[in-house]
């Protein structure tokens, strides 16, 4: 016999141990007179501790005496090759108690002699239940009746004598409706059936007879007896339906395994298995769904359209990102009934359901119709409805708690199931899980074995097999290469030969290796020319198939490792030096911020040491008020891997505060991983004292700059109230005066009437000026009719003045400040001025608005524009300008806006938030 054979042999005995280990049923094998096998069950049956306290025994010794005589009797047939059909013995136990079994003997060979297989199936709990029944009995008859289920009595002329009530009811009768009565005239199907042909023989031959039949008007086994009586037969019948459901389970389970033991791979025997189950069911499309990566699609299909199984392939929906939807387990969710069965998402209480979890109907259009969706339809297609299949049955195939696949069987005809035959299907189904499972694990095998020999030949590391004496059995094309040898020369060199018999590691790493089975280390090994070099040595024991102890050694040439530590050595060295040169505080850390390296100067100025500057200790030298900013910076430059830059105070070691500015950049290694982080700390205490300096001198100038647009807002209010209340009513009156002189000179003066003309005329027109001015400076009428009135009554006056039309658009303000008031409005004069000036517009618009606490005014116009990069609106010669407006809007909390482009016009935007007080400017 081949290995391969030999193997094959082995891997099917190990299955059926399994089987016979794990079988529910008690199994003994008898031979030469004594028990040579039992199994776990027939040790709980027989309440021993071991299989050993029963091997060695005489089986006779276990069995009651009141059976001894029937036992022999059907040894004697066994041996003889009768079959037999299951008996109901008594055993007893090893504590002295007695229990109730049913045997099945069968003729086997164990170890090339001839035997006996007992399979028992203890059925003490049915005995005490057909007891309790007895005991239940009102009287006698009705025991008599539960006991022997069905009995009559039939006199000479067959007509019926007597009949048991259970008997009668199962013919559709009543007793009395039977009494007296010929068994041909009630019963004519029987005419002519081994029913007549035995009662008759038993009434010609006076000899008792026994057979096995089957009901013909229902789906029942019988077994029945025929004795005769003084007034002709007696007749007894007895329900053997689960007898013969158990017998026809067990050949068909047979049958299974048969398949089982001649299939070679997995797919034959999930081939051969859907035309097994196909044969035995009878049914039109059978399929089986094993288990491959987070679905369970088809592996074979029988009887079914090619477009039905493309449609139900996968249980499995993805998203739109194309992902398998998940359940908040993070499970894969399987959709139809099928998923809920392959799940586990079953209700036992449901009649469509099995305690197993099996899913079964004979007719699924009425389930569906009569079932609420919640119970039946969560999560179904129903495909199998459309597709016309009435009767359904869907099997999980299970190893334990693992799901493994699911048998479907599918017929459109109706009533194809009954709850015997899914019995068998799930007992079938569990055989089939271990075969599925054996298979999986051989393939499993000999996949480890094919990626065990491509590593071993394409390993860029040496692998060597070696004995525990050093001699070497294998090389791999990596150890030739390092070794600058053949694969002969280093079987002859051996591991002395390999290796530098004076490195100090050798004898220590052989030592842990035979204390431990394992052994990592260094250890200077020599190459064919003799060349010495550093190998990273990994060494394991193992015991090969044969069970002989073998050692697997993985070799690393690490020469050109220890070049680069000894390089990266001297650039360390050469880094600490510059640290400690650099006038700053230098440090290195991690991502997590754990400082690695700190230089003598910042553990000087801090006053710390190494250990207390890890795990972000530093941070507690940071100032309280600057940590929250320090430590988002860090995480914000860590997580972007982008250098990063803040300014913080540290605390010296004397407990004051120093400013400093913190530069830090990432450092990355050849694969692009960052390998720690370089950083600097430079005090610039004193610089931010001089900016503090300077910010208070800008405050200070900007605080002067206020006071003197407060004091110019003042002086002008007080001349244009001069202007208008004194030297504009001083005009008027030399107006008046003028025009009554005129009035009253006398013809003979007339010839100084055109000079008092010209003076009144003169007179007019300073007035006029001086009004304007007046207004120019501030408008008296601002603090009375509001802001929204002068603008448009500037507006107007304006556009008359320049010849340009001006749109007004205004808005209700609220009550505001007289600071808001005159900067709005000194505003609107400035950029209209410069409109009129400069843009060589056509056409303005000017826009008020408030909305949201503040307030906004746009000047728009539609003339040249302004040129990138000059975009400076001049101002007139007696405004402050748009700088100066820039100035009075900040001081307010405002800001000024600008946008143009060129030829396309500008647009100047004043936004102030509202106030209704506040200081004057």
């Amino acid at each position: 016999m081949s290995d391969v054979e030999e193997n094959r042999l082995l891997e099917i005995l190990d299955f059926y141990q399994g089987l016979v280990n794990n079988s529910p049923d008690a199994i003994l094998v008898h031979r030469d007179g004594k028990c040579v096998f039992a199994n776990p069950a027939a040790v709980k049956i027989l309440a021993t501790s071991s299989p050993k306290e029963t091997i060695g025994k005489d089986i006779m010794e276990m069995v009651h005496p009141d059976y001894h005589q029937l036992v022999e009797q059907r040894l004697k047939q066994i041996y003889n090759g009768y079959s037999l059909p299951p008996q109901e013995i008594k055993l007893i136990r090893s504590d002295g108690s007695w229990v109730n079994v049913e045997t099945n003997e069968t003729k086997t060979q164990y170890h090339a002699k001839p035997a006996i297989q007992f399979i028992m199936r203890d059925v003490t709990e049915r005995k005490k239940a057909g007891q309790a029944r007895k005991e239940n009995e009102p009287n006698l008859k009705n025991a008599f009746d539960s006991i022997l289920e069905e009995f009559f009595e039939l006199d000479w002329d067959w007509n019926f004598s007597f009949i048991d009530q259970s008997a009668a009811r199962n013919g559709g009768f009543e007793p009395d409706e039977l009494l007296g009565e010929k068994v041909w005239d009630k019963y004519p199907h029987i005419v002519g059936s081994m029913f007549e042909k035995e009662f008759r023989k038993v009434m010609d031959t006076r000899v008792p007879v026994r057979f096995e039949t089957k009901s013909l008007i229902r789906n029942q086994w019988y077994e029945v007896k025929v004795y005769p009586s003084k007034s002709g037969i007696s007749v007894f019948w007895q329900d053997i339906t689960e007898r013969k459901q158990m017998e026809e389970e067990s050949a068909t389970v047979i049958k299974f395994l048969g398949i089982v033991n001649k299939s070679k791979n997995l797919k034959e025997l999930v081939q051969e298995s859907t035309s097994f189950f196909q044969q035995q069911s009878i049914c039109e499309s059978v399929k089986i769904r094993l288990h491959e990566g987070e679905d369970y699609s088809y592996f074979e299909t029988h009887g079914f359209p090619v477009e039905f199984v493309s449609l139900e392939n996968c249980l499995c929906n993805n998203n739109n990102s194309g992902q398998v939807i998940q359940d908040c387990a993070g499970n894969p969710v399987l959709q139809c009934m099928c998923g809920n069965v392959i799940c586990g998402r079953f209700n036992p209480s449901q009649p469509f359901f099995t305690s197993k979890g099996s899913f079964w109907t004979n007719c699924i259009t009425e389930l569906l119709a009569n079932t609420p969706e919640a119970d039946c339809r969560a999560r179904t297609r129903n495909r199998c409805n459309g597709e016309g299949y009435e009767s359904v049955a869907l099997v999980p195939i299970r190893l334990g708690k693992e799901c493994l696949g699911l048998l479907q069987l599918n017929d459109k005809r109706k009533d194809c199931f009954s709850p015997q035959s899914l019995v068998i299907w799930e007992v079938i189904s569990d055989y089939l899980a271990i075969a599925i499972s054996k298979f999986r694990a051989v393939n499993s095998l000999l996949e480890s074995e094919d990626r065990y020999q491509a590593f071993f030949v394409n390993s860029i590391d040496a692998v060597l097999i070696t004995s525990t004496d050093g001699s070497i059995e294998e090389a791999n094309p990596a150890a030739c290469k390092i070794f600058g040898m053949t694969v002969t020369e280093i079987i002859k060199a051996g591991r002395n030969g390999l290796v530098d018999q004076t490195d100090p590691n050798l004898k220590i790493g052989l030592e842990i290796r035979a204390k431990t089975g394992n052994y990592s280390g260094e250890l200077n090994l020599r190459r064919k020319d003799g060349a010495i070099f550093s190998g990273e040595i990994s060494s394991a024991m193992y015991r090969n198939k044969y069970g002989l102890p073998k050692a697997a050694l993985i070799i690393r040439d690490i020469s050109e490792r220890k070049q680069a530590e000894k390089a990266l050595r001297q650039s360390e060295e050469y880094f600490r030096i510059l640290a400690e040169t650099l006038p700053q505080l230098v440090w290195t850390s991690n991502s997590e911020g754990d400082h690695l390296y700190n230089n003598s100067r910042l553990l000087k100025f801090t006053g710390l040491d190494n250990e207390e500057l890890t795990h972000r200790a530093w941070l507690k030298v940071i100032h309280p008020e600057d940590v929250g900013r320090v430590t988002t910076c860090w995480n914000e430059a860590t997580l972007a891997a982008k250098p990063y830059q803040n300014e913080c105070r540290i605390r010296n070691r004397g407990g004051k505060y120093r400013w400093f500015l913190n530069r830090s950049i990432p450092l990355w290694d050849e694969n692009g991983k960052i390998v720690c982080w370089f950083g600097t700390s430079t005090d610039i205490h004193y610089q931010k004292q001089l900016e503090k300096r300077l910010q208070d001198s800008n405050n200070q100038l900007h605080q002067l700059s206020k006071q003197i647009l407060t004091k110019l807002e003042d002086e002008r209010c007080v001349v244009s109230r001069e202007l208008h209340d004194q030297a504009g009513q001083g005009l008027v009156a030399l107006k008046l005066f003028l025009g009554m002189i005129r009035d009253r000179l006398v013809i003979d003066y007339n010839v100084l009437l055109p000079q008092i003309d010209e003076a009144i005329l003169l007179t007019s027109t300073i007035l006029v000026g001086i009004r304007q001015l007046a207004i120019d400076l501030r408008p008296p009428t601002l603090d009375t009719l509001g802001l929204t009135d002068n603008l448009a009554n500037y507006c107007h006056e304006y556009s008359q003045r320049i010849g340009i039309p001006i749109q007004y658009t205004g808005c209700e303000l609220p009550l505001l400040s007289g600071a808001v008031s005159i900067c709005l409005y000194r505003f609107l004069q400035e950029a209209l001025t410069n409109v009129a000036k400069h843009a060589q517009a056509h056409n303005i618009k000017v826009e008020l608005e408030y909305f949201d606490q503040q307030i906004s005014l746009n000047v728009k116009d539609d003339g040249v524009g302004l040129l990138t990069g000059k975009g400076k609106i001049k101002s007139s010669n007696n405004g402050i300008g748009l700088i100066g407006m820039r100035e009075r809007l900040e001081m307010l909390g405002g800001n000024l806006m600008i946008r143009s482009k060129l030829g396309k016009g500008t647009s100047i935007i004043a936004k102030v938030p509202w106030m209704t007080g506040g200081e004057e400017l």
